[in-house]
Order: structure tokens, then C-alpha cells, then sequence
């Protein structure tokens, strides 16, 4: 699976839509990740919204976690991370990474809708 097959690229950043069909698990996560970060960099673009919407979580937070360990690499691009997940915003990994990430200086929020997720990532 290539990342770049459910990216979106526009003006203000790269959005990312996952669909149940996209298989990402504990196997492929932190490569979906890099890819990510990768096109976010040879794009120039700083803001990243990642739409979970129809999504099921198949990884566990112990991935989520060593993806924010990649945070020198998040730092550096200054980047901004806008999850859209109704069904996370106030689930316990998910406020975990939150917190975890802020603590190393990496600004990641998740969002019941798209508007809120935009406007947080323009600010």
C-alpha cells in the first residue's frame, strides 16, 4: 500500500482520508507514518488532517505512542497534526497522545467535526 493513495493535497496542508478497506495495523503503522511525514516534507506543507471517521482503530497505543517518538523529525517541520475522529475525541489513548505529544512539543488534536479540525490547523 502506497500512503500517497489516500492523500489529498490541498492549499492549506495534506489531508489523509482512512477507510476500513486501507489496512493499517500494527505491521505497516509506523510505515504509513514515515511516508506521511516524507510527502509532508518534500510538499512543504506543515499542516496534516487525518480523517478517521470510517475508520477502526487496529493499532495498539503502544504504535500511536512510538509514532510520536519520531517527534525530533515533527519538530523540525513544525507540523501540525488535526485527527478527525468523533468516536476518539475523548478516548483514553487518544487524550494520552495528545498530552504526549504536547509534552515534546508537538501539536496533535483530535476533532468531532472537519470545520473545527481546519480552523484549529489555520490558527
Amino acid at each position: 500500500m502506497e500512503a500517497t493513495e489516500f492523500m489529498i493535497i490541498n492549499e492549506w496542508g495534506i489531508e489523509i482520508v482512512v477507510k476500513d478497506a486501507v489496512q493499517i495495523d500494527d505491521t505497516n503503522f509506523l510505515h504509513v507514518v514515515t511516508t506521511t511525514l516524507l510527502k509532508c516534507k518534500e510538499l512543504n506543507k506543515n499542516r496534516l488532517l487525518i480523517d478517521l471517521t470510517n475508520f477502526t482503530r487496529k493499532t495498539n497505543a503502544a504504535k500511536l505512542f512510538e509514532a510520536v517518538n519520531i517527534s525530533e523529525q515533527i519538530i523540525a517541520m513544525g507540523l501540525k497534526i488535526a485527527f478527525l475522529a468523533s468516536h476518539l475525541v475523548n478516548d483514553e489513548a487518544s487524550i494520552r497522545v495528545e498530552t504526549s505529544g504536547y509534552q515534546k512539543g508537538i501539536f496533535i488534536q483530535y476533532f468531532p467535526n472537519r470545520q473545527m479540525a481546519i480552523d484549529w490547523l489555520l490558527k
